[in-house]
């Protein structure tokens, strides 16, 4: 086993625009069994840290170069031997963060609907005039589905810009600015509770975007079909028992069922549109 350590080249800000295609990096070699760890260096101005199986060794290079980090010039790597001296300074709190952050699928909550209106509210203040409509999207949304407990909410608006320009409202009301990271044409805030728990993720895009209408489908189709949504509670249980501390395979695993989904609903739409 040895360490891979990412050195930043780059300030932050750059490195969050790349975090999504990073994370798809990282899951295809967690798949595949090569990556063992992975996780930001305390602190994390510093970079990132990579553990990796020693077999794999003479392939660091070639795997490295697909880390678009690497690619965009984000950052270089060091591959070092595994030592223990340097897993409590460098993987425990790795470790320890990882089991803080544990993915847990709960049974739907009624309070959900109101956590979702308070943000609601919330935004509606920041946004102002700017606003156009405000979506509950994602699992919390469908009644009855399990999800993890996180509101996710689409915010359309008139103007992206003019989100940018209320950053400092958002940061004021204890939302983290995310910027597009990883989605073009989206503005992305999170926002946790005092333990570092993510409470809410908030996706906001301009009228006329293709990937509001997508979430909707998708939720709309859930909601009509409680077979559909017991079918996405199991997968999701299923994977976050495969990768309880893993967000990438998590997510990634829901990957290839949300988009046949999203096509079948698709597909239903139409169908209702067409006069027959």
């Amino acid at each position: 086993m040895f360490i891979v350590f990412l050195h930043y080249q780059v300030p932050l800000d750059q490195v969050d625009l790349h975090i999504e295609a990073h994370r798809g990096f990282l899951k295809k070699y967690y798949d595949e069994g090569k990556f063992i760890l992975s996780g930001p260096r305390i602190p994390r101005e510093k970079g990132g840290v990579i553990v990796m199986d020693a077999s794999i060794r003479g392939r660091v290079a070639q795997i490295m170069s697909e880390d678009p980090f690497i690619q965009q010039g984000i950052a270089t790597y060091e591959m070092v031997p595994f030592e223990p001296t340097r897993f409590h300074e460098f993987l425990s709190p790795i470790i320890e963060r990882r089991n803080q952050h544990q993915i847990e699928v709960v049974p739907y909550d009624p309070s959900w609907p109101h956590r979702f209106e308070e943000l609601a509210r919330e935004l509606k203040e920041i946004l102002g005039d700017n606003l156009v409509a405000i979506h509950h999207i994602g699992s919390t949304s469908v009644l009855g589905l399990s999800a993890k407990p996180i509101i996710d909410i689409i915010p359309v608006v008139k103007n992206l810009d003019q989100v940018d320009a209320v950053s400092s409202q958002f940061e004021a009301r204890g939302y983290e600015v995310k910027g597009e990271l990883g989605m073009i044409s989206r503005r992305f805030f999170t926002k946790s509770d005092a333990s570092g728990n993510r409470m809410a993720n908030v996706h906001t895009w301009s009228e006329g975007s293709p990937e509001v209408e997508r979430h909707l489908i998708f939720c709309n189709y859930l909601r009509a079909h409680p077979d559909v949504a017991q079918e996405y509670a199991n997968l999701k249980f299923k994977l976050a028992e495969a990768y309880p501390h893993n967000r990438e395979g998590y997510t990634g695993g829901k990957g290839d069922w949300i988009s046949s989904i999203v096509e079948r609903a698709k597909q239903e739409h139409d169908r209702e549109k067409t006069p027959s």
